[in-house]
């Protein structure tokens, strides 16, 4: 195993020869994308996509690291700005019964529009999981935090003359312990769990989806009846790049009412990136709008990364949806798509974890770690890091 880096006295990293660039323009995508050939979210085609055409508030860096036998190891960074406001309905939830945390979320809700941040991203904002970083197979993985940390310190220095970063996010891990994230610690970032990824393991016996029905139990196969009843009105019809933008309008409308009931909201989508994403990956990103005669009243959308399936952002019409139950009806169609096509792993995502386990998806924790750049503010941050953590939820298990 190659150690491609040496800390000398927890002040800089050598040993090793970098590229450090703000556009996928300014790397060597071929070896890019040898690193990152496993992942669809670390690959230059979805980055360049992104990059193009993804939030105005969003900037991007990338980072990899040479050795005599090439690239070793390859890093993907986010820059978000973003206000006050992007906290969403994280600060207009009522009922809060830690005094520190309801005065911050007052004090936040009155300064929202004076409230401004800039945010770098060890990951990806828009995709919950270890999609950061690359390694090649002989190079030994445990530097991670190190070469992060590292890296944040050279982007930071870059941005000096641009808007200063305030504060660092780096995200979303399984097992942050293989990766010595007691280097964080030493370097006053804070350890905290976000609402929990929710998963479907798809069962290889599952050839069609009647065969996911067949394992639900009576009382969960009664229900998802019910369901598909009030959604039997619905059409469902797979857009193309071309689709996607000639029904822009609506679907930007039905993103847009989703996205400002959300909890956290930093940087918001639109249908030119969907069309873009259905151009360029289009045996992996998937669209498919939902109508009521003819009208679209909902949307999904997905990628095949490998053999998971990832469920990605949705439209919907909250009214609609009261008669219809178009949302329970979408992620019935995830697990659809899933199992045809043979994924072993559903990712629904974040939010609604209740309802998600209705289908038999069982919650997957992600560690993360923040720190603001100013050391008083990095200490009066801490109490409120837990803010993010879970709301509570019973855990279902719909199967035989």
């Amino acid at each position: 195993m190659i150690n491609i880096c040496k800390v000398k006295k927890d002040k800089a990293v050598i040993g090793f020869e970098f590229v450090l660039a703000s556009s996928i323009a300014g790397i060597d995508v071929v070896s890019w994308d040898k690193l990152a050939a496993s992942n669809l979210f670390l690959h230059s085609t979805y980055l360049k996509c992104i990059e193009t055409c993804g939030p105005k508030n969003l900037h991007h860096k990338y980072f990899s690291i040479q050795d005599e036998k090439g690239t070793a190891a390859i890093f993907y960074f986010q820059i978000i700005d973003f206000s006050g406001n992007s906290f969403g309905t994280a600060i207009e939830k009522k009922g809060e019964t830690n005094a520190l945390k309801s005065q911050f979320k007052k004090l936040l809700k009155r300064n929202a529009k004076n409230f401004d941040i800039r945010l770098l991203v060890s990951g990806n904002t828009f995709i919950s999981g270890e999609h950061g970083f690359a390694f090649r197979d002989d190079v030994d993985s445990s530097a991670v935090f190190q070469l992060i940390h590292y890296a944040s310190k050279l982007i930071i220095d870059g941005e000096k003359k641009n808007e200063k970063i305030t504060a660092i996010l780096v995200k979303d891990f399984t097992d942050a312990a293989k990766y010595n994230s007691a280097f964080l610690d030493k370097k006053k970032y804070y350890k905290f769990t976000a609402e929990p990824v929710m998963v479907v393991n798809v069962n290889s016996s599952w050839n069609v989806f009647n065969d996911y029905l067949a394992a639900l139990s009576s009382k969960y196969k009664k229900r998802a009846a019910a369901i598909f009843k009030n959604g039997t009105v619905l059409k469902r019809v797979s857009f193309n790049s071309d689709n996607i933008k000639s029904n822009a309008d609506v679907i930007n409308k039905l993103y847009l009412s989703v996205y400002n009931n959300a909890r956290f909201r930093p940087a918001a989508l639109d249908a030119a990136y969907f069309a873009a994403m259905q151009k360029a990956l289009p045996n992996q990103f998937f669209f498919t709008a939902y109508y009521l005669d003819n009208t679209i009243v909902a949307f999904r959308t997905s990628f095949l990364n490998k053999h998971i399936l990832e469920a990605h952002f949705i439209g919907l019409d909250y009214e609609k949806n009261k008669t219809y139950n178009i949302y329970p009806n979408i992620l019935y169609d995830y697990l659809n798509e899933a199992i045809y096509l043979k994924a072993s792993k559903l990712h629904f995502g974040r939010t609604a974890a209740e309802m998600k386990s209705n289908t038999g998806a069982v919650p997957v924790n992600l560690v993360c770690f923040g720190r603001h750049r100013n050391a008083i503010h990095n200490h009066l941050i801490k109490p409120f890091l837990g803010h993010s953590e879970p709301e509570p939820w019973v855990q279902r298990n719909p199967f035989k």
